[in-house]
């Protein structure tokens, strides 16, 4: 090939590749401007544009994020504390019932007041749970308070004056609520009985504390709406009865945060947290007829006096005939008569005293009816009734949690009964659901 020839493909070559440079620069120009270009931007560059122009955007929405989890927070919280007083809560006769309303940041708890039945209370549902534990229990307040510690009946009188007219008497270590206190005489309240008892015969405040810690019996009182009696020292142990408020059962034992007590003929547990320990103390009894009352010759020999036996249960003669209508009710009536008498195991006297089954034996006994004096006896006869079903006058039975037949009590009404129920209670009146009734009967039909 020839020189000329060579030289004329060099420039052409180099020609070319001039040609193809300048169609390069120029097709990356404009493909740099059509990639900014308004109507046709790329996802990084539509990116870049839109932090460079909203730059709080992406701040707003954190905050919103970060306000979304602390609401989440709240709720883990709420939801945590309404738990943890449901455990701790110790519901009574009016019971709260829980709801609850959701969402973000408001679920809260609406409490609202429920009566409740004695039914629900049989259930159990409001008794106290025992998840506060305290050494030991509170204790009776003396103060303002007066004691019989003459050994005997003492009278209550009108006036300051002893050869006023008799308005009550007040057994050996009966409770009073002083009025006014004075030299000789103190001015006092119990029961339903307002009067005078002269100050030889009482002890106030701590010396009446004294007296009862040294001769009274100890009771557990109980100081919540209801409250669970266990089998062991325990709050994981077996319920065996459900206690309404204020109704006292004898101390067995005092121990480190619960107290032993003797519920009819079986022992139990209360938590220390919800009784106060007070002592057998009765109240006064108002002067049923006091048109034959003569006045003291001297105070110190008629303030003591001792309860008269009673003679009505040794009669031989049939009683009269009660309409088979209000029988029932007339038995009630009848067990009322002796609501306070003392309770004795084995007894034989209303009076004087007598167990479960002497007292129910002893009433229906002044109907005609023969009864065993056994709690166990007695639930064999007449026809056994629904508890859902009872009337006054039919009989009661619990087993408290034993499976066997432990006590019987004559229902009034309205939820309750009368019965012995312990030596520091005597006859009583309680709610018939302090503990599931095993069985009833209807001995008047």
């Amino acid at each position: 090939m020839s020189k000329p020839f060579k030289k004329g493909m060099a420039v052409l070559a180099g020609f070319g590749l001039l040609s193809c440079s300048l169609q390069g620069f120029s097709y990356d120009v404009k493909a740099r401007e059509a990639l900014y270009h308004d109507s046709n931007v790329s996802i990084l560059s539509a990116l870049d544009r839109y932090v460079s122009t909203n730059e709080y955007a992406f701040a707003d929405e954190w905050n919103a994020y970060q306000a979304e989890l602390a609401k989440a927070e709240a709720d883990a919280t709420a939801v945590a504390e309404i738990a943890k007083d449901d455990e701790e809560e110790a519901i009574g006769v009016n019971k709260k019932e829980k709801k609850y309303v959701t969402g973000v940041g408001s679920i809260q708890r609406i409490d609202t007041e429920e009566e409740v039945t004695t039914e629900e209370v049989a259930e159990e549902e409001d008794a106290a749970e025992e998840t506060v534990t305290v050494s030991s229990a509170q204790t009776y307040d003396f103060s303002g308070k007066a004691m019989n510690v003459s050994g005997g009946l003492l009278n209550i009188r009108e006036s300051a004056d002893g050869d006023s007219k008799k308005v009550g008497t007040i057994e050996n270590g009966g409770i009073m609520t002083v009025s006014e206190q004075g030299d000789e005489w103190t001015h006092i309240t119990s029961g339903s009985v307002d009067g005078y008892v002269k100050n030889d015969y009482i002890a106030f405040g701590d010396a009446a504390r004294e007296y009862a810690e040294a001769n009274l019996v100890k009771v557990a009182v109980v100081n919540c709406a209801s409250l669970r009696v266990r089998a062991e020292a325990s709050v994981d142990s077996e319920k065996l009865a459900l206690l309404p408020e204020g109704e006292s059962y004898e101390v067995v034992e005092l121990l480190d945060g619960w107290t032993k007590i003797r519920l009819n003929t079986v022992e139990g547990y209360l938590n220390n947290e919800y009784i106060i320990i007070s002592y057998m103390m009765p109240t006064a009894k108002a002067e049923a007829d006091t048109s034959s009352d003569t006045p003291a010759q001297a105070e110190e020999t008629t303030e003591q006096q001792t309860t008269p036996e009673e003679t009505t249960e040794q009669t031989t003669e049939a009683p009269a005939p009660v309409p088979s209508s209000s029988v029932g009710q007339a038995i009630v009536d009848e067990a009322l008569k002796y609501v306070g008498c003392p309770y004795v195991y084995g007894g034989n006297s209303l009076t004087n005293g007598t167990d479960c089954s002497g007292f129910t034996m002893l009433i229906l006994a002044k109907f005609g009816y023969s009864l065993p004096h056994t709690a166990t006896g007695q639930s064999y006869l007449g026809s056994e009734v629904s508890i859902s079903a009872l009337e006054p006058g039919d009989l009661v039975f619990y087993d408290h949690g034993t499976g066997s037949i432990e006590h019987v009590a004559i229902y009034m009404g309205g939820g309750q009964i009368v019965h012995a129920s312990t030596p520091a209670t005597g006859i009583m009146i309680s709610n018939a659901f302090y503990s599931t009734p095993f069985k009833a009967v209807r001995i008047a039909q």
